[in-house]
């Protein structure tokens, strides 16, 4: 998992180097600034819009008794696109637009999704090291020592009363 992430860190902005000379030499240096930012702005707005009608989808579910989990992985789908729109650059925006694809989001969500519900039938869950992994059991047996409570004998657990006997 940490190459990946290096590999992204190290990768992305070389990919977007690489685009942005390659582009460049198409259209020209200003031509090529100026379609970043309208692509940051178009997109940008597009999520805007979309973000807000999946906030009435989210809406219209919860109050039909419903937990809104298909929105709220439509919503952060949204969020990614919107951030990878406003990061300069052809690849990252690519990414972005991708994202506003319902039908991507859709797949992406149940991707994620399936990968949690594997996680958590094989005893894992979010942790600091990543999903999943071994899992430890730890059996335990507790007593209830809340003071006032009585227990089997009769006897009052308040540790106050011990001291008083």
């Amino acid at each position: 998992m940490g190459f990946l992430i290096l590999l992204f860190i190290i990768g992305l902005p070389l990919v977007e180097i690489y685009l942005f000379i390659e582009v460049g030499d198409q259209i020209g240096a200003l031509s090529t600034v100026g379609l970043t930012i309208l692509t940051a702005v178009v997109g940008l707005a597009l999520v805007r819009a979309q973000g807000l009608s999946v906030l009435r989808a989210a809406q219209a579910s919860a109050k039909q008794g419903e937990t809104p989990v298909k929105e709220a992985l439509h919503g952060i789908a949204l969020l990614l696109a919107g951030i990878f729109l406003f990061i300069p650059g052809f690849f990252t925006d690519a990414i972005g637009a991708l994202l506003l694809i319902p039908p991507v989001r859709e797949v992406m969500a149940l991707a994620l999704l399936s990968k949690v519900i594997v996680a958590r039938a094989h005893g894992g869950g979010w942790r600091s090291g990543g999903f999943g992994g071994d899992s430890q059991t730890v059996d335990a047996d507790f007593e209830d020592i809340t003071p006032g409570q009585r227990d089997s004998t009769g006897q009052d657990d308040d540790p106050r009363q011990i001291d008083r006997q």
